[in-house]
């Protein structure tokens, strides 16, 4: 790795940390227990995210951009999708012809990005070769579902059955998710990495609010099943006693994605009632109060981010 590339991805980095650590970052922002959520009908997201709304962000076009380490700004679909849902929980609270607005906006983003097999290209500006995700599949599934459901329009659901049909695609492929064997099922952010637990419980979501929608379709309420029992059972793999992993690979969590982690299972406690659910927050929230595992888990987290930039 050459020395300008080192100081490029360094000032890319410490610029991102920066704002994640000040509070300021419409990417970092508290998402908590959604406002609105309801596990036996399709209101309000799982999570709150308002504030990737109300959060000074970069927008183009009316929806949000993002920067690359090239120095690009480009319409990146989790962004998107996440924005999308937090017009939405804020449309519940009050309504607004600019949230509503933004809100449509970020559904026919959705619908015309959408390709014929059900995919949105997530990831192609830093992984060619793997542009697929779970967790966008995910959220832009639970965007759509609840743009139906607002409008009344069946574009937005036609758009969720085609996306959630690559959802259940397994990685060998083309698709974002991993059968066991066992009758397990994994869902990945990232098709070529390490399991990730905040991408993998977000397209959970998604799974989650079709058969909401769909209560009928039978096959995706059985794959839902199989699906959670997977993540229920996978759940001790990221808690090292301390703090909790970002990936199954024994890459810590920040301080956003741990809080994060709490407050999506906390979401998926409300929808299912569950002891491991119950122990793993308890866990989570411990090591949170402890001010010495937290520190530690920051010392343990900026080794790993100086490592991986130097190994670059």
């Amino acid at each position: 790795m050459n020395l300008a590339k080192f100081i490029a991805e360094f000032k890319y980095y410490f610029n991102h940390w920066y704002h994640m650590i000040k509070g300021d970052s419409p990417f970092h922002v508290e998402q908590g227990v959604g406002n609105f959520f309801n596990p036996h009908h399709l209101q309000g997201y799982f999570n709150d995210l308002t504030k990737k709304v109300t959060c000074p962000s970069d927008i183009v076009s009316g929806l949000p951009v993002v920067p690359t380490l090239s120095g690009d700004r480009i319409h990146f679909s989790i962004a998107i999708f996440q924005y999308g849902l937090g017009c939405h929980d804020l449309l519940l609270e009050r309504k607004s012809e600019d949230l509503d607005y933004k809100f449509r906006l970020t559904l026919d983003w959705a619908v015309s990005t959408l390709d014929e097999l059900g995919r949105w290209e997530t990831f192609s500006f830093i992984y060619p070769e793997n542009p697929y995700s779970a967790m966008a599949q995910g959220q832009g599934i639970s965007l759509l579902l609840r743009g139906f459901q607002y409008y009344g329009e069946t574009r937005y659901s036609e758009a969720a059955k085609k996306a959630v049909e690559f959802l259940l695609k397994p990685v060998k492929d083309g698709g974002v998710c991993y059968y066991d064997g066992k009758g397990g099922l994994i869902f990945k952010e990232y098709t070529h990495k390490a399991t990730v637990l905040n991408g993998w419980i977000f397209a959970y979501f998604g799974l989650f609010d079709y058969c909401l929608v769909f209560p009928e379709e039978k096959r995706m309420n059985t794959i839902r099943t199989k699906a959670l029992t997977s993540l229920l059972g996978s759940l001790n793999n990221f808690d090292n006693n301390y703090w909790s992993f970002y990936n199954d690979k024994g890459l810590i969590a920040s301080g956003f994605y741990h809080k994060l982690h709490i407050a999506q299972l906390k979401a998926l406690l409300v929808a299912h009632e569950d002891e491991t659910l119950r122990v793993i927050i308890r866990n989570f929230e411990e090591y949170e109060r402890n001010i010495f595992a937290k520190l530690y888990a920051f010392m343990v987290k900026v080794i790993q981010k100086i490592v991986k930039i130097n190994r670059k």
